[in-house]
């Protein structure tokens, strides 16, 4: 008699990525093209990101990552770009101090790379060397939400990191 194989247990994710896309997306570059013709002072650049969430079904949340990266010289803005991107992630069944954790810090990490080719490309496209965004500490993002939502009496952690 041959051996049946046995029935493995079905080992299910604690959270999987549905959907990913971009949600907005807005590029200026006010000082073209004389940007491009003049030597100014060397831009600086700065990356400011939100991560919000929200529930848009059982077990099921759209987690938004929102980037601002904003390139000034001399006072005046050489380029910004404002994004929105976003997942749509299936959890299981979690206590809600694991899921605040998990999507507030897990599904950025999953959607970050995405957003930052995204980011990348379009300053590329938009004529300016390509920014390469160094990585996020999502723990320590979500831990100052924490401390921002205790001090301003929020709702906890799905809101905005």
């Amino acid at each position: 008699m041959a051996d049946q194989p046995q029935a493995q247990p079905q080992n299910f994710a604690p959270l999987a990525v549905s959907l990913q896309y971009l949600k907005d997306m807005s590029f200026e570059s006010p000082r073209a093209p004389q940007v491009f013709v003049t030597q100014g002072p060397q831009s600086q650049v700065n990356v400011n990101v939100r991560v919000d969430g929200r529930g848009v079904g059982e077990n099921t949340y759209e987690i938004t990552l929102h980037l601002e990266v904003k390139a000034e010289a001399g006072g005046e803005a050489v380029f910004l770009l404002e994004m929105d991107y976003a997942g749509i992630f299936t959890v299981a069944p979690q206590a809600p101090e694991v899921l605040g954790p998990l999507l507030m810090i897990e599904a950025p990490r999953i959607l970050f790379p995405f957003a930052r080719q995204i980011v990348t490309a379009t300053i590329a496209a938009g004529g300016f060397p390509p920014l390469l965004i160094n990585p996020i500490d999502f723990a320590d993002l979500y831990r100052r939400q924490l401390a921002a939502a205790g001090s301003a009496g929020s709702t906890g952690p799905t809101g905005t990191a």
